[in-house]
């Protein structure tokens, strides 16, 4: 998916409300467009995030296809690697005690208890 938003030529939006972490951090730079960080109420977020992609849908396509092809062409390829990396480092850690500590609080709706691992 990481490389597929890498590759796609229209701005991408992308709206994190709180800790962007794991694919949300690497999906953050894949925006190429402007990145707003902050944790707010949803009702808030909701109509920020609806005055952006308003804001952004007046714009002109062409001016907005060309800007994001500009921003990203000198970091494709260490963008397509980075991801390589990651996806093997998640491999890596697949299967051992913090993930499956996340994944089973995730399940239980809970919060993670890394403290002892």
């Amino acid at each position: 998916m990481e490389i597929a938003a890498a590759d796609f030529p229209k701005p991408l939006i992308l709206a994190i409300n709180g800790l962007g972490v794991g694919i949300g951090a690497t999906l953050c730079g894949l925006c190429g467009t402007r990145l707003v960080l902050g944790i707010c109420a949803r009702s808030e977020f909701n109509e920020l995030t609806g005055q952006d992609t308003s804001a952004m849908a007046r714009l002109p396509l062409a001016s907005l296809l060309e800007t994001k092809a500009l921003m990203l062409k000198p970091h494709r390829a260490a963008m397509k690697a980075a991801n390589v990396a990651e996806n093997e480092g998640l491999v890596r850690l697949r299967g051992g005690p913090a993930n499956i500590e996340a994944v089973t609080a995730f399940a239980e709706k809970r919060e993670p208890l890394f403290s002892g691992l």
